[in-house]
């Protein structure tokens, strides 16, 4: 699991758009955000406001994968498309 800490310091309620980039077939979920499939969750993070989100990151088994992969998340506000990226790893068990 990761932990995703979005924030907003507009004076407007935000919407972003989470998404994992480096990890094919992989399904994000956390406790009461939006899903978009399991590909990507949509957080509203309101005024002047932090969010913290438990990501849980589910993918299907592969032989082929190697056991630690570098993944990086990304988080696209709606609103002005601004995109943030931080970079981590997936260990597979």
């Amino acid at each position: 699991a990761y932990t995703v800490r979005l924030i907003n310091k507009a004076r407007d309620t935000r919407t972003y758009v989470v998404r994992m980039e480096g990890l094919p077939g992989a399904k994000l979920d956390a406790t009461g955000v939006k899903s978009e499939g399991g590909e990507a969750l949509e957080i509203e993070v309101g005024p002047d406001r932090t969010v913290e989100a438990r990501v849980l990151v589910t993918a299907p088994r592969d032989a082929a994968r190697p056991a630690s992969l570098d993944v990086t998340f990304t988080a696209r506000d709606t609103a002005s498309g601004a995109v943030a990226r931080a970079k981590d790893h997936f260990i597979s068990r």
